[in-house]
């Protein structure tokens, strides 16, 4: 079966990450999740470019700010969502 693409999910809430593979994967996608944005700048620097990366805005220790950064710094071209659970 192909894929859709390949996504990387940054999410350091266990629900919520597992959430989202599980749909991604129900939707074709090849998924790769991480717990952070420190494991995620790890994955960034040892893997292909993924198409899409999902992250968490609000993290501990590095950010979805810092993984937009850190994205983009590695690929230009990679789609990025940031997603929130805090509303103001």
């Amino acid at each position: 079966m192909e894929t859709a693409g390949s996504i990387l999910i940054v999410e350091d809430h266990k629900s919520m990450r597992e959430t989202l593979e599980i749909f991604f994967r129900r939707n074709g996608w090849a998924v790769e999740a991480c717990d952070g944005g420190v494991e995620a700048r790890r994955r960034l620097a040892a893997q292909p470019p993924f198409e899409i990366i999902v992250t968490d805005l609000v993290m501990p220790e590095v950010d979805g700010i810092e993984v937009l950064r850190e994205v983009k710094r590695v690929d230009a071209t990679m789609q990025v969502v940031v997603i929130t659970a805090y509303a103001r």
